[in-house]
């Protein structure tokens, strides 16, 4: 067990010895040989669940584990989106991890509430709170996007079976039928499938990340703390940290730099190499039963994990300092969330594309 190091005046020290501890597990995530670029929290990064390095393993883990049909499909659909844009630093299944964060960095947010969904933890039964949530969620959004895409696949015709019998948004199936559009299968061209693929190798990760899916009601935080952004910490041997959603995008202080898209050889091999890592640590603990890939349930999970985890079940104060243990279970919990992410996201494509890949998957 750690010390807890509040207060004491060994803090710093303990602190940084489980930093540099955590560096030497995760050496890639700190090498700065040109491939990367350094990535010290800021204000605007709370809203990006995981950075783009933690979005593209999620990717990674997906792409080492999908069929090759449904890896050269989802690659073929990408290369149209980054001529399409362009898109310069969207090349493949991995680098599209980032597209949708991409767009937000460009100022196009009206596409921002896709990637939350802020479920109340109310430990005080604190009263009133308000639903912070909107119609458009992580959570309807990427069902939304599921059901559009195995509908452009052979595999329409099991849809609900796939996502979890889940009901689908009929207002907008009527739409469709008043534009002459099918209810179920539909024809879609490359840049129209490569959105909603893009956009949802993003949304796994984002629905995995426990603040994403959690808002924290309390006297502290009448309208909720926004998923952690507004949850001030302190991480001494990481000061840019200061934001308990950015302790938890950035792994725990772990990952303070994303490398430079497109991806270099040296740069491309150190995510593979991580991206092993983490199926070799985690995967064989995922068992096919957890793969499940409904929308609604991904989301209570991590939910569960933020409770229990994030805020340790209520007692996390605003402005603690994280000691060692805390980060130490961070970086667990996070580490298996990309895991489990990945395999959910390749579960997933290969659903939609590895038995007949659509048209719209051939080569631009």
């Amino acid at each position: 067990m750690w010390p807890d190091v509040r207060g004491g005046s060994l803090a710093p020290f303990v602190v940084l010895l489980t930093i540099v501890g955590l560096i030497a597990e995760h050496p890639s995530s700190w090498s700065n040989d040109g491939s990367h670029t350094w990535r010290w929290a800021s204000p605007l990064q709370g809203a990006h669940a995981w950075w783009c390095k933690g979005h593209m393993l999620v990717a990674e883990i997906a792409a080492q584990t999908v069929q090759p049909s449904t890896a050269s499909c989802v690659n073929n659909l990408v290369a149209a989106l980054s001529q399409a844009g362009p898109f310069p630093r969207v090349t493949d299944m991995v680098e599209s991890a980032c597209w949708a964060d991409d767009l937000k960095g460009d100022g196009l947010y009206v596409m921002g509430n896709w990637h939350f969904v802020d479920l109340v933890f109310n430990p005080t039964n604190y009263s009133p709170i308000v639903n912070p949530n909107y119609q458009d969620n992580v959570i309807s959004v990427l069902h939304s996007l599921q059901s559009s895409i195995l509908s452009a696949s052979s595999a329409g015709e099991n849809v609900n079976a796939t996502l979890g019998n889940v009901k689908r948004n009929d207002r907008h199936r009527r739409r469709g039928r008043r534009y002459g559009l099918s209810a179920d299968a539909h024809s879609q061209n490359p840049w129209e499938l490569a959105f909603e693929v893009a956009n949802v190798i993003h949304f796994f990760g984002d629905i995995h990340q426990p603040l994403h899916t959690t808002a924290l009601f309390s006297a502290a935080f009448p309208a909720g703390d926004e998923g952690g952004n507004l949850f001030k910490v302190t991480v001494p041997a990481v000061p840019g940290l200061t934001e308990l959603h950015e302790v938890w995008d950035s792994m725990c202080g772990t990952m303070t730099m994303d490398p430079v898209r497109p991806l270099n050889v040296s740069a491309r091999l150190a995510l593979n190499n991580e991206s092993a890592f983490l199926l070799a640590k985690y995967g064989s603990s995922v068992t096919p039963s957890a793969l499940g890939l409904n929308s609604t349930a991904m989301a209570a999970e991590s939910h569960a994990l933020a409770v229990s985890v994030t805020y340790l079940n209520g007692t996390l104060q605003p402005h603690a300092t994280l000691t060692p243990s805390y980060l130490q279970s961070c970086l667990r919990t996070s580490e298996r969330q990309i895991v489990v992410a990945g395999l959910r996201l390749a579960h997933f494509l290969d659903s939609a594309f590895a038995i007949t890949p659509p048209a719209a998957c051939q080569s631009p």
